[in-house]
């Protein structure tokens, strides 16, 4: 895969499982990848028992979304591609 990081980072405090958590933004020849902490995998858990807050969670989720990422790599589970299914 060829990639180089954007000049941004996306910092997500409180929003993840731990306040040092971040997302990192990089571009690849898929298109968008989003190195994240958000989601344990494809399928969740959509209730995160580690995050501090279930509301910024899911905002924090959702902005990731509306940047149209085509790969999310989750910090515990295979990469995806996020579709309509995918928790927030």
């Amino acid at each position: 895969m060829n990639w180089r990081p954007l000049a941004a980072f996306v910092a997500l405090e409180k929003r993840q499982q731990a306040v040092e958590d971040v997302s990192t933004l990089v571009t690849a020849a898929e298109g968008l990848v989003v190195l994240t902490h958000l989601w344990w995998t494809a399928e969740g858990p959509t209730d995160d028992p580690f995050a501090p807050d279930r509301d910024q969670l899911r905002a924090a989720r959702e902005k990731v979304l509306a940047l149209g990422p085509a790969l999310i790599v989750p910090g515990h589970g295979a990469p995806f591609a996020p579709s309509e299914t995918t928790p927030v």
